[in-house]
């Protein structure tokens, strides 16, 4: 039950209510429903809102309303940080301004120029476009804004981030003094606000998300995982959360080749998607991941601004970001239009500043995962791996020989009974409560099987994962009673 008024009780031209109605749009989300009214009444406007909220929407229905007519040239102009991210708004404008009569042109580098220049002669009236190409045609007196009644400068936090300023302000400044602004930011930093008072008219603040500026539809989870390539990490993970697709966020694009390649190798659905892309690659790659055909999207994150593909459940971090403001526009890939998701990061110990920082930047907690669910995906990884390497390794038959040695085969049943007994959360508390297991040095010692590579592998596991739960413990809680929190055990 919805406590916004029907799209259908709203004044809007008959075209738009019926393009509205295609598209499934009924009611409007709670950002659309405060900004509706500001841009129709011609108000410049600053908005803050979750990414993913339907702000695109919110400043498209208005301006097709009050601000596109069918003649008259470029009416309205929308900067966006990214290339994916002005296809999706001029695909928004396109639908929306279907009935209207409304031509939109996409402009942006790294497609074609005279194609763009066409576009712009046609007559569109909506142009859509990334700071850069924008400014060139700008230059070149191809897009000529002198009937232009309203821009828009969408995601500007991250615009500004991305080091556009200089193009931003340079813009604006060749545009008509009487026209409508509209700014749209995740966050609000103090660069937002510089640009708003240089370019906006007594604007209108509308704040959707100062309290939380993540989704709050979404879950955040943090997974331990070593340092390094760590793409078997990643495939526990997809084995543990199962998701319908992901993106997966890296911070190079050499990283983001590597993990795809990694992923395929052990066939899983991966394509990887980067700036050195070529324009016709890119596309192919997000219409396999809007067709189901690519699971799982591996990108960095300039990259993957703009996306929306409703399938996406999971945003997994495979590196850290490096700002909090970061975390907050990967992770709004997916929770959009109020659908669930679930953020995934991989952390290590060096990581564990920055997730603090993250939690208090979005006041959003971020759970370490529970433990039994690590050491199940760590003990059926492991004993894949090697069953796969006995069977491929040519000394299988000397090792054969070796662990018929009574001690090693007494040593591999016990082992392979606490594999069987961790299998699953309540084997694994029943397993901690029949050792007393209360710290991981414990759980190092039970494990120890005589094999120095085995007990390196523990001692770092339980090292690192002592250290996160050191991080994230109450004021006062011990060691113990943390773990024996996270696997339910009885105090």
């Amino acid at each position: 039950m919805t406590d916004t008024p029907a799209f259908a009780s709203l004044s809007l031209r008959e075209g738009l209510l019926r393009a509205l109605e295609e598209v499934g749009y009924t009611h409007p989300t709670p950002v659309q429903h405060a900004v509706l009214p500001h841009i129709l009444e011609g108000r410049d406007v600053l908005v803050q809102s979750r990414t993913g909220s339907g702000k695109t929407a919110a400043f498209a229905i208005p301006l097709i309303e009050r601000a596109v007519r069918v003649e008259g040239g470029v009416q309205v102009l929308a900067l966006c940080p990214t290339r994916e991210l002005a296809l999706q708004v001029a695909t928004e404008f396109e639908r929306l301004g279907r009935h209207m009569g409304i031509k939109v042109a996409a402009i942006y580098g790294g497609a074609s120029m005279p194609a763009q220049v066409k576009a712009l002669e046609d007559g569109a009236q909506v142009v859509v476009g990334t700071p850069g190409r924008v400014l060139d045609h700008l230059r070149r007196g191809t897009l000529k804004p002198v009937n232009l009644r309203a821009f828009v400068l969408d995601e500007g936090d991250e615009m500004l981030s991305m080091g556009f300023a200089e193009e931003l302000n340079a813009i604006i400044e060749q545009l008509p003094k009487n026209r409508q602004g509209v700014i749209l930011s995740a966050t609000m930093p103090d660069s937002i606000q510089r640009i708003a008072q240089r370019h906006l008219k007594n604007p209108e603040f509308v704040a959707l998300s100062s309290d939380s500026i993540a989704p709050s539809e979404l879950t955040h989870i943090a997974y331990f995982s070593a340092a390094g390539p760590r793409v078997a990490d990643l495939a526990r993970v997809f084995e543990i959360e199962q998701p319908e697709a992901a993106i997966v966020f890296c911070n190079t694009k050499a990283e983001t080749e590597q993990v795809a390649r990694g992923l395929k190798e052990i066939g899983l659905k991966a394509e990887y998607l980067n700036g050195d892309l070529a324009q016709g690659d890119r596309e192919r790659v997000l219409d396999g991941l809007r067709e189901e055909r690519v699971k799982f999207l591996i990108a960095t994150d300039v990259a993957a601004r703009g996306i929306d593909v409703p399938t996406i459940t999971h945003v997994i971090n495979y590196g850290m970001p490096m700002k909090a403001e970061d975390y907050v526009h990967r992770i709004g890939r997916t929770g959009r239009a109020g659908r669930s998701g679930l953020a995934v990061t991989l952390v290590e110990r060096r990581d564990i500043g920055m997730l603090r920082r993250i939690e208090r930047f979005t006041t959003q907690p971020i759970a370490i995962a529970p433990v039994w669910l690590w050491l199940q995906a760590l003990h059926t990884t492991e004993n894949a791996s090697e069953s796969i390497a006995d069977d491929a390794d040519p000394a299988s038959a000397e090792k054969q020989k070796r662990d018929e040695n009574p001690v090693k085969q007494d040593t591999k049943r016990r082992r392979a009974q606490r594999t069987e007994d961790t299998s699953n959360k309540d084997g694994l508390v029943m397993f901690f409560r029949a050792e007393s297991i209360l710290s991981w040095s414990e759980f190092v010692r039970v494990n120890r099987t005589g094999d120095d590579e085995d007990n390196q592998d523990y001692t770092q596991v339980a090292d690192d994962m002592e250290m996160l739960h050191l991080a994230h413990r109450k004021p006062g809680e011990t060691l113990a009673a943390r773990i024996k929190f996270d696997l339910d055990l009885p105090s």
